[in-house]
């Protein structure tokens, strides 16, 4: 078939000849690789397009890329450029394990050199009438376009800068960072990055909001994370965002049903794997875990944060050395990265060593519970109560941290006042760790404890 067409369906057309897709006449970007899957999808006449044949027509025979991440990749871009929703397609329909099928009709519209002479003439006599009427709404089609694709770049780098923000350990930062994604919805409210970031903020840091008390925090991130979904299903931020918030609900087994779909969505994600490997070491699973986030570290080995997690993961599957290592390889790369001083204060604490994992703790940039407990296992019971009162006095503008008074009162050897606290945790979906964490054990035989796990609803006790 000739290069020199246009293929229509719907409100869409695709210039074959010069790579480009539009709709309703305005340009939408979609890179080459994307276009020439597009391409194939749409002469396929409604049959079913294996990813064999996607291969060897877009990558060739020889290709050494990863080939599996590379299709799945375009065809989000695609679905996202063509507005298709991957559960219930318009356009293009998912054949799981085997292929893709384009359903919409598709149309061949034919070059005008293909035309006959009379028609010819009349062809361009009419292009010179819409060339003379167009030019003007052209003009204004092209303008608009280019004010979109700026208002995208706006409200993109505006995430970037909250992504940045909510990865901050320092106080004020996840107030800075709800700012930022509120703002980026407000120059563009179709941006779905910017909703995943509002639902991380809200289930992540619900503490550091003020006036916002953790049932309204988990509300919003719901109806964040659905409006994300909506823009984009597949998203893989969003379905982690998810799997968080079913695990802030109490559903651990719906959490891993969300991870793995993400998972096979994109199996390269490296932080889709860091976050399931954190699942699993929540509930003990500690040979899988470890496997997994050595996997997502290999996937992205430049990321500070997925060398950060594996120690996270050898410190709740109780492999104390090994965290410590780790977290102080990822300190050699950035010596103020506060999660990796965080986590080797938390290893210091296990292994009796208060006064190590207070410094940690300070060098880490967060002033909370686990502060709170070193100083009380240090003897400096003075200086953990001021953290306890603290952090009590901000629970009544926050509703927030209720684990961390939790802690400090382990730490002080107060265990009913520790339970009440706990319990209030584990009523507002904000503590995971709990068969995990070394931080409860001075309270783990205590029947109240096991009461707890089992609301928690962890997968492996939920019948």
């Amino acid at each position: 078939m000739s290069s020199q067409r246009t293929l229509t369906f719907g409100e869409f057309e695709l210039d074959v000849e010069n790579q480009r897709l539009r709709r309703h006449g305005v340009g939408i970007r979609l890179a080459p690789q994307p276009f020439k899957v597009l391409l194939v999808l749409l002469e396929s006449g409604g049959s079913l397009v294996r990813r064999e044949a996607l291969r060897q027509a877009v990558w060739g025979e020889d290709t050494v890329v990863d080939f599996e991440h590379g299709l799945n990749t375009c065809i989000r871009h695609i679905r996202h450029a063509l507005g298709d929703d991957a559960d219930a397609p318009r356009f293009i329909e998912t054949v799981p394990k085997l292929g893709y099928r384009f359903r919409a009709a598709v149309m061949a519209v034919p070059p005008s050199a293909a035309r006959p002479p009379r028609l010819r003439i009349l062809a361009a006599a009419a292009m010179i009438v819409v060339a003379v009427l167009g030019a003007v709404t052209a003009r204004a089609v092209a303008g608009r376009a280019t004010q979109q694709a700026a208002v995208r770049r706006e409200a993109h780098d505006l995430y970037l800068r909250g992504h940045l923000a909510l990865e901050d350990s320092t106080q004020g930062s996840a107030r800075a960072a709800l700012e930022l994604f509120e703002t980026a919805l407000a120059a563009d409210a179709t941006y779905a990055p910017a909703h995943v970031g509002l639902a991380q903020v809200y289930l992540l840091k619900p503490s550091s909001l003020p006036g916002v008390p953790p049932d309204l925090a988990v509300s919003k991130a719901q109806d964040a994370v659905e409006r994300a979904l909506a823009l984009d299903e597949s998203l893989p931020e969003a379905h982690i965002a998810r799997a968080e918030l079913r695990m802030t609900l109490h559903d651990w087994p719906g959490a891993g049903r969300e991870y793995r779909r993400v998972i096979d969505l994109a199996p390269r994600h490296s932080l889709a794997r860091q976050k399931y490997a954190m699942w699993l070491a929540y509930q003990e699973r500690s040979d899988e875990a470890v496997k997994e986030a050595r996997l997502a570290e290999s996937l992205d080995p430049l990321s500070l944060r997925a060398r950060e997690t594996l120690a996270e993961v050898l410190r709740h599957t109780r492999d104390f050395d090994a965290a410590i290592v780790q977290a102080q390889r990822v300190l050699e790369l950035n010596p103020n990265f506060g999660r990796a001083h965080a986590t080797l204060a938390q290893c210091y604490l296990a292994q009796g060593k208060p006064d190590a994992a207070i410094e940690e703790f300070r060098r880490s940039g967060a002033f909370s519970g686990p502060l709170g407990y070193a100083y009380a296992i240090g003897g400096r019971t003075v200086e953990a109560r001021q953290v306890v009162e603290a952090i009590e006095h901000r629970y009544v503008s926050t509703r927030g941290a209720p684990g961390d008074i939790a802690m400090v009162y382990i730490g002080l050897r107060e265990f009913d006042r520790a339970f009440e606290w706990l319990s209030r945790a584990v009523e507002d979906g904000s503590v995971w760790s709990l068969k995990t964490a070394a931080v409860w054990d001075p309270i783990r035989q205590d029947p109240r404890f096991d009461t707890l796990l089992l609301k928690v609803g962890y997968e492996n006790d939920v019948a």
